[in-house]
């Protein structure tokens, strides 16, 4: 399900790709991050900081020459469960809409504003990761299909910031996922 058709330059990180296999996982539900964990939005399996383990997930990750990134990943959830995982998640896009990060000996204040999205899956938001110590920034998309849930994110290191593919690419995932279903 997962998209490979990527913009030009992104190249498969082979060490951020991997899915849960054949065998299920066993479902669990934790707490949700504390903020202390905020930077984890733009990591790879961002989604996990809600606290609650799926059944299965597919996931890779794409980055550039500038080391700008592409992920993307499906989770799979126990029925009903999938509606949590969005409400966890607007928690954690609120706790986190304004948090301190320091990277590359920068002390950064990192602003969230999210927004929902209408017409995609059944449930859909979007969240916009600044600051103004750095360059570009990160677009998070996270989308219920059913069962499912589908996260992404595109983290723009160069400050070229054009999210506009990221939301083609959710979109062909999540047709995907709702062929598969």
């Amino acid at each position: 399900m997962l998209i490979t058709d990527v913009p030009a330059g992104f190249t498969l990180n082979t060490k951020a790709t991997g899915n849960s296999g054949t065998s299920l996982q066993t479902p669990a539900v934790a707490s949700v991050a504390p903020k202390s964990k905020c930077a984890d939005l733009s990591a790879t399996s961002f989604i996990t900081m809600t606290g609650v383990t799926g059944v299965a997930f597919a996931q890779s990750d794409y980055t550039d020459k500038a080391n700008n990134e592409i992920s993307q990943e499906v989770d799979a959830y126990r029925a009903g469960t999938s509606t949590d995982v969005m409400t966890r998640m607007r928690k954690v896009l609120a706790q986190c809409a304004k948090f301190s990060l320091k990277a590359a000996g920068v002390t950064a204040t990192e602003q969230v504003k999210t927004s929902e999205i209408r017409g995609l899956g059944q449930d859909a938001v979007k969240a916009v990761v600044t600051a103004p110590q750095f360059y570009g920034g990160t677009t998070l998309v996270i989308v219920r299909v059913g069962n499912n849930v589908v996260s992404a994110f595109y983290n723009d290191t160069t400050g070229s910031y054009d999210d506009g593919h990221l939301l083609d690419i959710v979109g062909k995932l999540v047709a995907n996922v709702q062929t598969a279903s």
